[in-house]
């Protein structure tokens, strides 16, 4: 946006020193001075809707990236930690049996 008002501040500039090297002032110049600003603030409006409309496709995107995650139902969550139980169970069963089978002594 920045370059975009420069540029529009540059052209007025210009049309401030054509005016005055050629003597020009009066209802005229003002009202082009008046549609170069106004050129300048639609062409700003344009591109902060633009902006938005970028901003809002991005949020929308993320949104549904987001809803496409599975979330586990209460059935699944309980299953998940069934098993990780019975996998720690097993593991417990198997350290004891190699406590068992130590020498002892040895």
């Amino acid at each position: 946006m920045g370059d975009r008002v420069r540029q529009y501040r540059r052209e007025r500039a210009r049309m401030r020193v054509a005016a005055g090297e050629a003597g020009v002032a009066g209802a005229s110049f003002e009202a082009s001075l008046a549609a170069s600003l106004g050129n300048q603030n639609q062409d700003l409006a344009i591109l902060n809707k633009e902006a938005q409309q970028k901003d809002r496709a991005s949020q929308t995107q993320y949104s549904s990236a987001v809803a496409r995650v599975q979330k586990p139902n209460l059935i699944q969550s309980a299953l998940q930690i069934a098993g990780a139980g019975a996998g720690g169970y097993q593991q417990g069963l198997q350290v004891g049996n190699l406590q068992r089978l130590q020498i002892p002594g040895g």
